[in-house]
């Protein structure tokens, strides 16, 4: 059976032996992707966004996160700035070439499996294993490795994080073990801003699963533990939130933060509730601000409070559809499927035909769950000769639905047995903040944080069915005897 939590003690060679296996058949795969992708985009990759590197160069010639070109560079406040840092080191060493980046983004996704099983393996050899296994599963990983922005070094991070932060959640908590786990996810949280409120339901689950659950520490020891924790998270955070408010006057972690309600979940809800396309929507908030004369007026970070205000609005002054839109959103942030990943391996004129039309496709649709024109679709794909993706999208499919249904299955499996109690509450608190952070405007790449605790998470759910069918079966065998 699936036992207490293990420590992280070497593994033994037995153990060793099917994890070797499956990290060289994941590097088999990763360096595949990444020769294959070079070779039709080069040196960027499946970049769409080109904003980081031009951030690194900044930094690595003048000292100065900003976009722009010398002399006239803006310092920026859009986004954390961890993963440009690391472009320009990366820039510094080797040259200002795209490709690097790229490759080292592939080395911390390949690392981040390691971590995984790590993870698993506290519960036992076999789900580290497992967990390893499906986190190498989804596509969309090396789909992002081969971009150039921060989604594999934050699924990294994360991963780190939450196998330090396990520790503390057990009657081992510690000041070092503290001290690691808040430093990575203030790193994690400089690298996206997705996880920047986390260390609130985090701190409170940690002081109440304490209290209630493990009742093995004085509770001036998981204090004092919180207050490190914290002025960790303030220090690095806190001091970001200073510099932005130097910058444009708005104290916000990521200026780009009040875009999504504007500029992306507002619309579709605008859309849902007025009956129009999004687009339309989209078009029409655009016009609006672009003849505000009150907009025009404002300094760049008064504007982005503004827009923050209008964007909430429309959220607030359309509950029914705003909630309706949402909850169409969160299985779409499991189920949605980098289709690319299938198609990277036809000729480069078939594949670009294939993305054209699957980008024309999905970008008519009301939300993430519009199924209108779903078979029209299929058809015009089979009959450009594409059956591998059909097959390909219609088994990850299926595999994102099973995992998305063990996630709640493994957390209530966890929570049954008191001796993970506590791990359960820590794992329940995670995926439910980056689930609900996540799901206003959801997209494969977002769910890179999540997939660390997910995949530990399924695989104790299908390592505890694997135990009951084989005890059943057992039981079956000797009745017949």
């Amino acid at each position: 059976m699936i036992t207490r939590l293990r420590s992280y003690d070497w593994p033994p060679m037995s153990e060793l032996r099917p994890l070797g296996i499956l990290l060289a058949v994941v590097l088999v795969v990763q360096v595949a992707y990444f020769v294959r992708i070079q070779s039709i985009y080069p040196p960027y990759g499946l970049t769409t966004e080109h904003f980081h590197s031009p951030l690194a160069v900044n930094l690595l010639d003048h000292g100065v996160y900003g976009i722009g070109e010398y002399p006239e560079i803006e310092r920026t406040t859009k986004r954390p700035p961890l993963y440009a840092v690391v472009l320009a080191g990366v820039y510094g060493l080797f040259g200002e070439n795209e490709a690097y980046g790229l490759a080292l983004n592939n080395i911390f996704l390949f690392s981040t499996t390691i971590v995984v099983y790590l993870i698993g393996r506290t519960l036992s050899p076999k789900i580290g294993l497992i967990a390893a296994l499906l986190f190498a599963l989804d596509p969309v990983g090396v789909m992002n490795a081969n971009k150039n922005n921060g989604q594999a070094l934050y699924a990294l991070l994360m991963a780190l994080f939450l196998l330090a932060m396990l520790r503390n959640f057990t009657q081992s908590a510690g000041l070092k073990r503290t001290i690691s786990s808040s430093l990575f996810l203030a790193l994690a949280t400089m690298t996206r801003a997705v996880t920047v409120y986390l260390w609130l339901p985090l701190l409170v689950s940690f002081l109440a699963t304490h209290w209630w659950l493990i009742k093995r520490i004085p509770m001036k020891r998981v204090v004092a533990l919180t207050l490190v924790f914290f002025v960790i998270q303030g220090s690095i955070i806190g001091g970001w939130m200073i510099r932005n408010n130097s910058v444009d006057g708005n104290p916000d972690f990521a200026s780009e933060q009040g875009l999504l309600f504007y500029n992306f979940f507002g619309p579709l809800v605008l859309s849902r509730a007025s009956e129009v396309s999004y687009k339309e929507a989209k078009a029409s908030l655009n016009r609006e601000l672009e003849t505000s004369a009150e907009y025009q007026q404002m300094t760049i970070g008064e504007q982005q409070g503004y827009i923050l205000r209008k964007g909430l609005e429309i959220v607030f002054d359309h509950p029914l559809a705003s909630v309706r839109v949402y909850l169409e959103h969160v299985p779409a942030l499991f189920l949605d499927y980098p289709i690319v990943a299938a198609t990277m391996f036809y000729g480069e004129g078939k594949h670009q035909s294939l993305v054209d039309y699957i980008t024309s496709y999905t970008a008519t649709k009301s939300s993430r769950l519009d199924l209108s024109g779903y078979a029209d679709a299929i058809s015009n794909i089979r009959e450009k000769g594409a059956f591998l993706v059909l097959a390909h999208a219609a088994a990850y499919k299926l595999y994102y639905l099973l995992v998305m249904l063990s996630i709640p299955a493994g957390l209530t499996l966890l929570w049954l047995d008191k001796s993970h109690r506590p791990m359960a509450v820590f794992l329940a608190i995670f995926i439910g903040y980056v689930v609900f952070a996540s799901s206003f405007w959801p997209t494969a790449r977002f769910r890179m944080p999540l997939l660390p605790a997910t995949a530990v998470v399924s695989a104790y759910c299908w390592m505890w069915a694997w135990i009951r069918i084989k005890s059943y079966r057992e039981r079956g065998r000797t009745r017949l005897v």
